[in-house]
């Protein structure tokens, strides 16, 4: 049996891709809160079947509390029947159970530590995770993208780093598909511009929030323009938040990234994943984060991405991608995007698209050899 533990919204992108191609009995166990249910939520949209215990907790105690609890329930699961291999990312309690049930594991991870800010550059950034130095020292393989250096593992203890040739989006970004337009789905009007807006994380690496995104969204709603803001926790705080902007419209329901960016004009991006894929799909956009991970800077170094520190900085990009376009906005649209995802690509790929490097690896972890054999 092959487990997975997928407890952030990234990895179910990531691994849908991955799980039909793994032999034999799969798991998939995941987390959910009142607050935190992106995760779960993407997992019924792609019909992923899973298994679901613990939540994320909102203080460090309760952080604590729920990595605790699932920890003891993972010991209650695999009485019987432990797993022949963990296949994971981002999940402390799982590495911690796998290495304590002596389950082999596979790890990928991409941000064992912070990237430099160009602006203010600072070497303490470059201290390992918390999250990183929790779990990458047990792990026995650890996957890391081309763009993260290898030192940057060793530092946290890592001591068995594969990298792999291109960065992730790739993998579930299609630009061939025609996807449904969300903003019919949603009310939107389709006749005008689309700004897609989403929030911070609230991730272990986040040391500062920021109120960049509330104040961007404020300036955007003088334009004669759709901002939709996608959630990443509970959206009861931003529909208060920007109660009676009348531009301003918070997606509930969840919808496939393409449905998002083939139908927007404009990112403006608080989030890592998703800046990572509008700017592979060739979507102009501007990240509003409040740090640097290695993706960004790559990013931002070869021209993909801009960075706004203000309000005034977002609100001046999109005025000038929306100029443009022009009048005949929406072949002007396509062209542009086509032109930047062009580009995109040769960025993001940097060998094969695929997983053989997953599978080459099995195939040489000892007894999981066995597993992989046939493949």
């Amino acid at each position: 049996m092959i487990w997975l533990d997928i407890i952030d919204p990234k990895y179910v992108l990531f691994f849908k891709e991955l799980i039909p191609l793994l032999p034999g009995e799969i798991l998939i166990t995941t987390r959910s809160s009142p607050n935190y249910q992106e995760t779960r939520a993407l997992l019924d949209l792609y019909g992923l079947p899973y298994v679901c215990f613990g939540g994320r907790g909102e203080s460090l105690e309760e952080k604590y509390h729920e990595r605790l609890k699932r920890s003891q329930w993972f010991l209650t699961l695999f009485k019987d029947q432990r797993p022949d291999l963990l296949v994971v990312g981002a999940s402390v309690e799982a590495v911690q159970s796998a290495f304590a049930l002596q389950i082999p594991i596979a790890y990928f991870l991409d941000t064992p530590s912070l990237g430099l800010d160009p602006k203010e550059p600072n070497l303490a950034s470059l201290a390992p995770t918390k999250l990183a130095k929790l779990s990458a020292p047990l792990a026995d393989v650890i996957f890391a993208p081309f763009v993260v250096p290898k030192s940057a593992y060793q530092q946290a203890g890592a001591h068995n780093v594969l990298t792999y040739p291109f960065i992730d989006p790739v993998l579930w970004i299609n630009t061939e598909e025609s996807p449904p337009d969300f903003r019919q789905v949603c009310g939107l009007k389709t006749t005008r511009p689309t700004i897609l807006v989403r929030e911070e994380e609230q991730a272990h690496y986040v040391r500062v929030r920021s109120n960049l995104i509330y104040e961007s969204v404020r300036a955007l709603n003088a334009l004669d323009v759709n901002i939709a803001l996608i959630t990443r926790y509970n959206p009861a705080p931003l529909q208060q938040a920007f109660q009676g902007l009348e531009n301003v419209y918070v997606l509930e329901q969840k919808f496939s990234a393409l449905s998002l960016y083939a139908h927007s004009d404009v990112m403006v991006g608080g989030g890592g994943t998703m800046n990572l894929e509008s700017c592979y799909f060739g979507l102009p956009t501007i990240s509003t984060r409040s740090l640097w991970l290695y993706h960004d800077c790559y990013l931002l170094q070869h021209g993909l991405m801009a960075h706004a520190s203000t309000s005034l900085e977002v609100l001046d990009f999109v005025q000038k991608i929306l100029a443009l376009y022009g009048k005949n906005a929406h072949a002007n649209r396509l062209s542009i995007q086509a032109q930047r995802r062009k580009k995109a690509r040769a960025f993001f790929i940097k060998g094969k698209p695929n997983f053989d490097f997953f599978f080459e690896a099995m195939g040489n972890m000892g007894s999981i050899g066995a597993v992989f054999g046939g493949l």
